[in-house]
């Protein structure tokens, strides 16, 4: 698989996470205190983030020069705001949602890890880029679990 395509699969991975995205945060006609108005005012923000890197990622060339500094910047970005995410003090009726967002986080650190061994080797290396692979879809599957959490009628 070249490089081309590989930009093109983290698009879609991408797309999809956005896309889930959608169906979160949904007001389900339950008062909510001010802490759990604020973590979710947090967590909307965080979903924000995932349409912007989409449109970032939408607009990389991936037969341009500079893709791969761009999709590493992008993935920089994601793992950052998913710390961030995981960094916050959740009230406890979203002790699950911080759970698997403490899980997100580390997955795409370790993606992120993986994806600058991968392409900032002197060979691209495929295992690392495997490696990557493996954690952004973990990371995926935990936004998924999040999702699920915060808006279990959308399944």
């Amino acid at each position: 698989m070249n490089r081309s395509a590989r930009l093109l699969q983290h698009k879609l991975l991408l797309l999809c996470l956005v896309f889930l995205s959608l169906f979160a945060l949904t007001a389900c006609g339950k008062k909510q205190s001010k802490e759990e108005q604020a973590y979710l005012t947090e967590l909307s923000v965080f979903f924000e983030s995932l349409s912007h890197y989409d449109a970032q990622m939408a607009s990389i060339d991936p037969a341009g020069e500079n893709a791969s500094e761009e999709l590493l910047k992008t993935i920089d970005n994601m793992a950052n705001d998913s710390a961030r995410v995981a960094s916050l003090e959740a009230p406890e009726s979203y002790a699950e949602v911080a759970s698997s967002a403490v899980k997100l986080s580390l997955e795409m650190q370790k993606a992120k890890d993986s994806y600058h061994k991968a392409f900032e080797s002197e060979a691209f290396d495929e295992n690392a880029y495997a490696e990557g692979n493996a954690s952004y879809e973990k990371a995926n599957a935990e936004l998924q679990q999040m999702l699920t959490l915060l808006n279990p009628e959308a399944e």
